[in-house]
């Protein structure tokens, strides 16, 4: 009786081994499952996710010779704009500011100046660009040191996007001018230190 009791003892043992072997190995499938599950959905996301940048560029406007600067889709899906504000030390840039800054602070070869304002839902497909300022070049050649102050303003704009991906990822694009014009930065500081020792 005792070796039979033995023996239902040890089956017992067995089947409790096998049973708890069966539980771990369900649930590991289970957890590679979910990673895997959670590994495509990120794969989806950064296949479809979409990276604004902005870029310098050039276009004719009748006589005038432009320099633009444009907001391109570089990424591998559609940006959707959900806020969009271009700034001058906190105040919002409209048409007639940017005009007035380029007439007044700049040389004015042209004050022709653009403000293309991007309304909320706007869609930039990869690839795509929009022009969303413009200014004519020549402004951009005339003699740092003379225009100090209209350079300072115009590299001091601020342009600041929010976007989203298909996933709903929010994304945020804000810089200053100046990180796309450091020539002009460069000689903007260049021409401030020439003044400095001049006053020493």
């Amino acid at each position: 009786m005792t070796g039979r009791k033995r023996m239902i003892s040890q089956k017992l043992t067995v089947d409790n081994w096998l049973s708890f072997f069966a539980v771990v190995i369900t649930i590991l499938v289970l957890t590679a499952s979910v990673w895997q599950g959670y590994l495509f959905r990120k794969h989806n996301q950064l296949s479809v996710r979409p990276l604004l940048e902005l870029e310098t560029g050039r276009e004719r406007k009748g006589s005038d010779k432009l320099l633009t600067i444009t907001l391109k889709n570089e990424g591998l899906g559609p940006a959707i704009i959900k806020k969009y504000t271009i700034e001058l030390y906190g105040d919002e840039l409209s048409q007639k500011k940017l005009y007035q800054l380029v007439k007044d602070g700049l040389c004015g070869f042209s004050s022709f100046a653009y403000l293309n304002i991007l309304p909320k839902g706007t869609i930039v497909r990869a690839g795509d660009s929009i022009s969303i300022l413009g200014v004519n070049e020549y402004n951009l050649y005339c003699p740092v040191g003379d225009y100090k102050e209209g350079y300072r303003n115009f590299l001091s704009i601020l342009v600041d996007v929010q976007y989203q991906s298909m996933y709903e990822e929010q994304i945020t694009l804000t810089t200053k001018l100046v990180n796309i014009f450091p020539k002009l930065a460069q000689q903007l500081a260049a021409a401030d230190a020439k003044n400095h020792v001049a006053e020493q």
